[in-house]
């Protein structure tokens, strides 16, 4: 069994868990160092929606458990990853990083069996280098792009067809996943993490209602990353109305997104919320002052195609009163419009004078 690490050992706080593949995939992410221990032995967890620990159990291997392991006080021998061999206590440890580099299992419930999956990995975040946490943020990013695809082709008929659903909803977990992110000390708005179609990550994140992720990026963005578009010219606010996710449609606007910014086929955010009938999302996009007069492609606007009687066109033709009008610009130079006027005034004389005569 491994002995208690030295003085000279510093405990890592936080360590990244890595599960690109397979059941356990909610394992992923990052856990915290406990002040409590299991088996005399350090213990990290991972709050949020599947809660999950890091533990060593008796017999000297490292496990990922969930509430069971806690509750039989990591004594428990069924656990979501099991680490093949325990670490060698008369070796020394390679590297800052206390979970030994040995090849990981994650448990098939239904195989009723255990996998080795070496592309498994225990990250000491503190002490990474810059090169790890870049390679693991962009394997990490491709997985949560993997996901938002299969979401995609699940609501959208046109595209390929999806894997079945699984009986437990993935939602929460995957953004809970996109969330974890920036644990990782990454630059997440480079353009390394654009995909092959111009998305950024903020692009992704806003398109899943990934709002977590979403507020992350905007507190750390560069410039230009907030109004950053897609090759079909599309925004992170036009994904986020188009998918009608509400609370990312209104952390951008408070972010000070355009409201207005068309696609290249000239459809607008107020289009988009118009079209899937959210009225609250046109509010939002009205109150920031969306223009409420933009023309669709086919030179229709807004209102018409709205129900006349609804709440969505009052909203409309309230927006539209609100807007001053231009005024109009007098074409006349510095002299003229007095020149005009003695002329006017001489053409009247003449007139009377004329009636005057024929009297």
């Amino acid at each position: 069994m491994m002995q208690p690490p030295s003085a000279d050992n510093k405990i890592p706080p936080k360590l990244w868990v890595h599960v690109p593949h397979g059941e356990q995939r909610h394992c992923s992410g990052c856990f915290s160092l406990q002040k409590d221990k299991a088996n005399e032995q350090p213990l990290w967890k991972k709050a949020g929606v599947y809660e999950a620990w890091l533990y060593q159990n008796k017999l000297g291997h490292w496990c990922v458990g969930g509430k069971e392991a806690r509750l039989r006080e990591f004594d428990w021998n069924r656990c979501f990853l099991y680490q093949t061999a325990p670490p060698d206590p008369h070796q020394s440890r390679a590297g800052p990083l206390l979970i030994a580099a040995q090849p990981w299992q994650w448990w098939d419930s239904v195989g009723r069996k255990w996998v080795l999956d070496p592309t498994i990995r225990v990250l000491d975040v503190p002490h990474a280098s810059s090169e790890q946490r870049q390679m693991l943020a962009q394997h990490e990013v491709e997985a949560l792009r993997g996901a938002a695809e299969v979401c995609r082709r699940r609501t959208s008929w046109w595209l390929p067809p999806a894997p079945p659903q699984p009986e437990v909803d993935e939602t929460p977990f995957i953004a809970e996943r996109a969330a974890g992110l920036f644990t990782l000390g990454v630059d997440l708005t480079s353009p390394l993490f654009t995909d092959d179609l111009g998305a950024t990550l903020l692009l992704t994140a806003a398109e899943m209602g990934w709002t977590d992720l979403c507020r992350e990026l905007l507190c750390k963005h560069r410039p230009g990353y907030l109004e950053s578009r897609d090759h079909a010219g599309r925004t992170a606010l036009f994904h986020a109305v188009h998918a009608g996710h509400q609370e990312v449609t209104e952390l951008l606007l408070y972010a000070k997104a355009c409201p207005s910014a068309a696609s290249s086929e000239g459809i607008q955010p107020l289009h988009c919320a118009l079209s899937i009938e959210r009225e609250d999302l046109a509010s939002a996009l009205l109150a920031a002052r969306a223009d409420a007069a933009a023309k669709l492609p086919g030179g229709r606007l807004p209102q018409d195609h709205v129900d006349p009687d609804g709440q969505t066109r009052t909203l409309l033709d309230s927006a539209l009163a609100a807007v001053p009008r231009p005024r109009r610009k007098r074409c006349v130079t510095y002299g003229t419009e007095a020149a005009f006027a003695q002329r006017r005034l001489e053409s009247t004389l003449a007139s009377l004078s004329l009636i005057l005569e024929h009297s």
